[in-house]
Parts: structure tokens; sequence; C-alpha cells
């Protein structure tokens, strides 16, 4: 029979019997303390991760960015990366944004992005890859006014396959990380996506 003792270890008891020759009985009992099993002698590895940004600089000393880029002035300058994605992964907070999707949206590696603002003035045309991240306006190029208006067109035949409108003003929400259809912000004016 098996007990476990108070130190934590299993104290295993053995009965022993016998019928020993002239009709003698021999009975005895011995105790037998089992120690735990030995630590095993594995490998054992200690890594030090330090984490820095290109400059040097420790991650802990890094400040986290304000998300917020509108703070009730117009915004002059933001930039999005294209993920090819649908309006159906709009994730903002704006009440104006629009967003509309053609022949299923932009399903492209490449495709021709065209933004205007209010006033029709055209502040970015150019031809984006996937993942690539462009700013809007462009330095010979207008500015942004109170909202900007994109289309996202198929680079072989020009058709639209997305349109979608950003409200610029200050006076709606609009955070880094917010998507819009198939344009995600990455930076406003002085503010910047750390990842």
């Amino acid at each position: 029979r098996s007990e476990a003792s108070e130190e934590g270890n299993e104290i295993t008891t053995l009965d022993g019997r016998a019928d020993p020759p002239e009709d003698m009985r021999c009975l005895d009992a011995t105790s037998y303390i089992l120690e735990p099993p030995s630590k095993s002698k594995e490998c054992r590895v200690r890594v030090d991760i330090t984490c820095e940004d290109e400059e040097g600089m420790d991650c802990d000393k890094i400040e986290t960015p304000e998300l917020q880029c509108s703070d009730g002035n117009e915004i002059d300058v933001l930039s999005f990366r294209y993920t090819g994605l649908g309006c159906l992964s709009n994730s903002n907070t704006q009440n104006s944004d629009k967003c509309e999707d053609f022949n299923r949206g932009p399903l492209f590696e490449e495709s021709r992005v065209v933004c205007v603002n209010n006033e029709l003035e055209k502040v970015f045309d150019s031809t984006i890859s996937l993942d690539e991240v462009f700013t809007v306006p462009t330095r010979e190029e207008g500015n942004l006014a109170d909202s900007i208006m994109c289309d996202i067109l198929n680079v072989s035949d020009g058709s639209k396959r997305q349109s979608l409108k950003i409200v610029t003003s200050g006076e709606e929400d609009l955070y880094l990380k917010d998507e819009y259809g198939s344009l995600k912000v990455e930076s406003c004016d002085e503010k910047s996506c750390l990842m």
C-alpha cells in the first residue's frame, strides 16, 4: 500500500509473508521511502530581447501617437495604405463618409487612385500597388479642403471599382488606422502610425 508523508514523499509499505519449513509463520513489514524523481538535466536557454526603432531608440521610450487626426482644424496632408478591400471593410466613425463598390470592388494588385477635394481640384492621381502607402495631396497639387472624394479604377481598362468620400475638415472624427473602403489612414499632418 502507498501513502503520502507530510514531507510530500510517497511511502510504500511492503508486507511480506512466507511459510517457512516446520510450520513456523514468518511475518514482517518494512517501509520504504521513495524520493521524488530527480529533475531532468535539460538544456535551458535565456534570451534577452532588445526593442529599438530604426533610429536606435529604445521602444519603451517611444511615445504612443495620438490616434485622433481631427482636432477641429482642417487636415492638410493624409497618407493611406492601399488594401484593395471592398466597402464592407469600412471601419471609421465618420457620419458623412461614403463608399460604394462597383463590379465587386477593387480586386487587383494595382489600381489607379484619383482623388479630388470638395472644390473638385485634383489632389492625387497615380497607380498604386497593393499595400503601398501614398500621400494626399502630392506636393505639386492642391489642398484637401473640407473633404476628398477618391475613385479606385482598374488600371487596364479605367473602369471604376470603388468610389469613396472622407471628411478632412476636422469637424468629424478621423483616426489613424481608420478604414475607408480600400484606403487605411497611416498618417495625418504630423501624426503617423508606428506599425
